[in-house]
C-alpha cells in the first residue's frame, strides 16, 4: 500500500511540474506583450497631446503612462503628491525615465498660465535657472532593491521669489562690514542637516544659501563630527548662527533666537508589535536613546524624572541600540525617523509612540549679534509657505517603492524550475530512504512485539507468587499471632507491597518512558513513612555493622499530603545504594523543611564514591559506577533512572556531590503540602456479606484457589472451583444458578478469553470478572472485549475485591 502511494505521489509531481512550466510560459509571453502594447499606446497618446488645461486629468496619463511602475498601488502616493506640487507650484516640470528601457517615459512642465504642458523634450532654461534632485524609482524586496527608474523634479531657484525682505541702511552697513557669515550645523540629522564629504546636504542647506541670496553675503560653513562640537563653537564665538536649533534655557545664555518656522512631531521609534502610547509615564523600567545636547533630552528628563536616557552621538547609534534591544526606543521628530526608515529600509523600526509638545525649530545667532538676530527676524516672517514648502519637498521624499518589474516572471520561473527539479532529486532520494526505513521500521516493530511479549510473560510468571506472598501474609495477620509473630508478618506485607510497587515500573518501563506513571494522592504520616524506610535496611546495617543517624527537623509537619509509596519507593532506593556500596563507616539521613511547600532530603555515605565521569551518567537507564561495581554489588541499574524521574514527576530535583574513595551525597526536594491527622484516613478493611450469593472461582493454580477462597470465607459466600475453562463452562450448561464469575486468564487447555466467549454464548447476562497477573492496558482491553465486566491484578487488593463484588453481585 505504501508503495502504490509513493508511485501516485511521483506521478503527481511529475503532471504537475509540467502543467506549471506551461502555465509560466504562456504567462510570461501574455505579459511582455501587455508591457509592449500599453507603452505604445501610451507613446502615442503622448504625442498628440500639447496643452492640457486641467491638472487633475494628469493622473490619468501618469497611470497609464507604465505598466510596470504606474499601475501598482504603491504607485499612488508618487501621483497624488506630483498633482499637489504642480497645483502648488512647488515643481516647474518633471521627467519619468524607465532605466530597464532607457527611454523617458514622461516628460512634463508648467507653462505661465499654470497649464501642464506635455512634449517629448524639456526646454533648455529648466537646466538653467532651475533646482533640481534626482529620485529613484526602488523596487524594495528583503533579498534584493532594485533600481527600476528615475524621477527628475525641478524646483524654483531661490532667485526666482524676488526679495523677500527689506533692510534698513544699518543693518546693510552692517551686513557690508561682515563680509562673510559663519555658520555651523547638526552634521548628522537628516533630511534637516548633514555633512557628507565636504558637502552640505538637507533642508538647512537651501535655508542657509536662501539667507546668502537674500543677503547678498558669502556664508562658510564650519565642519563639525557631532552637535555638540558645534554648539561649543557657538558658545566660544567660532560661529555666528546655526539655521535649525531649538530653544532652551542653557542655550539662551549664549544665543538669541528668531520667531520658530518649523514645527516637528516629537515620535517615539521603536521595535515591531509594541503598542502605541502618548506617553511614557508606564515605561519607567525602560530606557530611551536621545541624542547628547539635545535640548528635548533636558525637557524629557525634566517631564519624566525615573526614566533612563541614555544619550547616543547621532541617529544611527540610537536606532542601532533600538535593533540591538539595549533601550527600548529611540526619541527624535517625526521628519527626521520617517526619513531613516524610508533611507534605509528599515522594516524593523516602526514609530509606536507620538509625545506631548513639539519640537519648534528657529534661526539661533550669537547673544552679541543682535542685528543679525533682528535681520534673520525679518526674513523669518517673511518666509511664506510656498517657499517652506519647496524646500521641504525637495528633502522629505527620497524613493518610492514599486513592488512589480520586469524581473518578476524571470525570478519565478527561474524558482520554479529549481523547485521542480529539486523535488524530482529529493523524491529518488526519499524513494532510497523511505526503503531503508521501512526496514528499520519493521526491525523496531519485531523488537517491540518481542518486549511487549517480554514483559506480559514477566509480569504474569513475577505477579503470581506475589500474590501469594501478599495474601496470605493478609490472611496470617488476620488470624490469631503472637504479638512479634504479628510485627514479623506486617513487615514482611509492607515490604513486598513496596517490592510490587518498584515491579510494577520495571515491568512496565514503557510508562515510565512515556511519563504515564500514577501517583495516589493521600495524608499520610512523615514519621511512619521515615521509620517503614528505615526498617527496610536495619538488617543490611546489621550485617555489615554500619552506624545509621537520623536528623529530622523539629520544624516537620507530622502529616503530608502526596503519594506515600512514591516517596518510600525513592527514599528505600537511595538508601538502599547507600548501604549497598558503604563497606565501612555510615549512612546518614537528613530531613528538612525547605520552604511552605517543598521537602528536602539528604542521604550520606561514606561508601565507594564516584569519579566526576561516572557522576554525569549515574542517572541514565540501565547505568551503575563501573562495569565492576555491577559485577561486585549485582543490580539492574534502572533504581536511580527511576527515582530521578518520580522525583521530577513530584515537582522536585535530585542531585549527587561524590568524591572517588570518599562517600556520596545525594540531595533531593519534593513537593508535599502540610497536613492534619483528621484528614488522615487509614481504612479499615470490612467484609461484605454476601449471604446466599454463589460465585464460580475458574482458577487452576491451588494456591490462589486458597487464597481467593479464604479472602471470601468471612463475606458468607458459596464459592464452588473449577480448575479450567472447560469444566467451567461445563458447569455454567448445568443451569446452575451462579451471581457472578472470578475468571482467571493464563489456563491450559482454554485460557480466559475463549472461556468466556463460550460462556456468553450461554449465559449473557452472569458478570464475569477478571483475575490475572496479565495487568497491561491492551491486557484490560482484551479481557473487556471479550466479554468480561471488570478486570482485577494480581496481586489481589482485597478492598478493590470486595468493592467490585458489591457493584456486580
Amino acid at each position: 500500500m505504501v508503495k502504490v502511494k509513493r508511485l501516485l505521489l511521483n506521478k503527481t509531481v511529475y503532471i504537475i511540474s509540467i502543467i506549471l512550466i506551461i502555465l509560466l510560459s504562456i504567462l510570461f509571453i501574455n505579459f511582455n506583450q501587455t508591457i509592449i502594447k500599453s507603452t505604445e499606446k501610451t507613446k502615442n497618446k503622448l504625442e498628440q497631446i500639447e496643452d492640457i488645461s486641467k491638472i487633475d486629468t494628469l493622473a490619468s496619463f501618469i497611470a497609464n503612462s507604465s505598466v510596470i511602475y504606474l499601475s501598482n498601488l504603491a504607485i499612488e502616493d508618487l501621483k497624488e503628491k506630483i498633482l499637489l506640487d504642480f497645483q502648488n507650484r512647488f515643481i516647474e516640470a518633471i521627467v519619468i525615465k524607465d532605466n530597464y528601457l532607457n527611454e523617458n517615459l514622461l516628460i512634463a512642465h508648467r507653462t505661465e498660465n499654470n497649464k501642464i504642458l506635455f512634449v517629448k523634450k524639456l526646454p533648455k532654461k529648466y537646466f538653467k535657472y532651475y533646482n533640481s534632485i534626482k529620485k529613484d524609482i526602488i523596487e524594495n524586496k528583503t533579498y534584493t532593491k532594485n533600481k527600476l527608474g528615475t524621477i527628475t523634479i525641478y524646483y524654483k531657484s531661490f532667485n526666482t521669489y524676488g526679495n523677500l525682505i527689506n533692510l534698513t541702511q544699518k543693518e546693510k552697513d552692517y551686513l557690508k562690514e561682515k563680509k562673510i557669515l559663519y555658520t555651523c550645523i547638526h552634521p548628522n540629522w537628516m533630511p534637516l542637516g548633514k555633512l557628507e564629504e565636504d558637502k552640505h546636504l538637507g533642508i538647512s542647506s537651501d535655508i542657509v544659501k536662501l539667507i546668502s541670496n537674500e543677503l547678498n553675503i558669502n556664508i562658510e560653513l564650519i565642519e563639525t563630527k557631532t552637535w555638540g562640537d558645534s554648539l561649543d563653537l557657538l558658545r566660544n564665538k567660532k560661529c555666528d548662527f546655526s539655521p535649525l536649533t531649538t530653544e532652551n534655557r542653557l542655550k539662551k545664555e549664549y544665543l538669541n533666537f528668531t520667531k520658530e518656522y518649523l514645527n516637528l512631531n516629537i515620535v517615539v521609534a521603536t521595535r515591531p508589535n509594541v503598542p502605541f502610547f502618548d506617553n511614557l509615564k508606564h515605561l519607567k523600567e525602560e530606557k530611551f536613546a536621545v541624542i547628547k545636547n539635545y535640548s528635548l533630552l533636558k525637557d524629557l528628563k525634566e517631564q519624566y524624572p525615573k526614566i533612563d536616557f541614555i544619550e547616543v552621538n547621532s541617529l544611527k547609534e540610537g536606532l542601532k541600540k533600538v535593533k540591538q534591544e539595549k533601550v527600548f526606543g529611540y526619541i527624535d521628530n517625526s521628519l527626521v525617523i520617517n526619513h531613516a526608515i524610508q533611507k534605509e529600509y528599515l522594516d524593523d523600526i516602526f514609530i509606536s509612540g507620538k509625545l506631548k509638545g513639539e519640537m519648534k525649530l528657529a534661526i539661533a545667532t550669537r547673544k552679541e549679534l543682535l542685528i543679525l538676530n533682528g535681520i534673520f527676524e525679518k526674513l523669518v516672517l517673511n518666509l511664506n509657505e510656498d517657499i517652506k514648502q519647496n524646500i521641504f519637498n525637495k528633502w522629505i521624499v527620497n524613493n518610492y517603492q514599486i513592488k512589480t518589474d520586469y524581473t518578476l516572471v524571470w525570478q519565478l520561473m527561474i524558482v520554479s524550475l529549481f523547485i521542480i527539479f529539486i523535488t524530482l532529486y529529493w523524491n529518488r532520494k526519499l524513494s532510497n530512504l523511505n526503503k531503508q526505513l521501512e526496514e528499520q521500521r519493521n526491525h523496531a516493530y519485531e523488537a517491540s512485539k518481542a518486549k511487549a511479549k517480554f514483559l506480559a510473560n514477566m509480569s504474569h510468571e513475577i505477579r503470581t507468587p506475589m500474590n501469594a506472598i501478599i495474601n496470605i501474609s493478609h490472611l496470617l495477620l488476620e488470624s490469631n499471632l503472637k504479638k512479634q509473630q504479628y510485627e514479623y508478618t506486617k513487615k514482611i506485607e509492607k515490604s513486598a507491597n513496596s517490592l510490587l510497587r518498584i515491579i510494577n515500573d520495571i515491568l512496565d518501563f514503557s510508562k515510565i518512558e512515556a511519563g504515564k506513571i500514577e501517583f495516589k494522592y493521600d495524608v499520610f504520616s512523615l514519621r511512619e513513612l521515615i521509620n517503614d524506610c528505615i526498617d527496610s535496611i536495619d538488617s543490611f546495617l546489621d550485617k555489615k555493622n554500619l552506624e545509621f543517624s537520623l536528623e529530622y527537623d523539629s520544624n516537620l509537619n507530622e502529616y503530608y499530603y502526596g503519594d506515600k509509596l512514591r516517596i518510600s519507593q525513592v527514599l528505600i532506593n537511595i538508601l538502599h545504594n547507600a548501604v549497598k556500596f558503604t563497606n565501612t563507616g555510615y549512612v546518614k539521613l537528613k530531613v528538612q523543611q525547605k520552604d511552605k511547600n517543598h521537602l528536602n532530603f539528604e542521604i550520606e555515605d561514606s561508601g565507594i564514591g564516584l569519579t566526576k565521569k561516572e557522576q554525569k551518567n549515574i542517572f541514565n537507564s540501565f547505568v551503575q559506577g563501573d562495569s565492576s561495581s555491577s559485577k561486585k554489588y549485582k543490580g539492574t541499574g534502572l533504581g536511580l533512572a527511576i527515582t530521578k524521574e518520580l522525583i521530577q514527576l513530584m515537582d522536585g530535583k535530585i542531585s549527587i556531590k561524590s568524591k572517588k574513595d570518599k562517600g556520596t551525597t545525594f540531595s533531593f526536594f519534593i513537593k508535599l503540602k502540610k497536613s492534619t491527622k483528621e484528614e488522615c484516613f487509614n481504612p479499615i478493611i470490612k467484609k461484605p456479606d454476601f449471604t446466599n450469593k454463589k460465585i464460580l472461582l475458574v482458577e487452576d493454580n491451588k494456591i490462589n484457589q486458597q487464597i481467593i477462597t479464604a479472602l471470601l470465607k468471612g463475606t458468607k459466600a458459596q464459592v464452588r472451583i473449577a480448575f479450567c475453562g472447560q469444566e467451567a463452562i461445563d458447569i455454567i450448561k448445568e443451569k446452575s444458578s451462579f451471581n457472578l464469575i472470578l475468571m482467571d486468564i493464563q489456563m491450559p487447555d482454554l485460557d480466559g478469553y475463549e472461556t468466556t466467549k463460550k460462556i456468553r454464548q450461554i449465559n449473557k447476562e452472569i458478570p464475569i470478572i477478571a483475575i490475572t497477573a496479565n495487568s497491561f492496558e491492551e491486557d484490560i482491553e482484551k479481557a473487556i472485549n471479550s466479554g468480561m465486566d471488570a478486570h482485577l491484578k494480581k496481586p489481589i487488593e482485597i478492598q478493590k475485591l470486595y468493592a467490585t463484588l458489591e457493584k456486580y453481585i
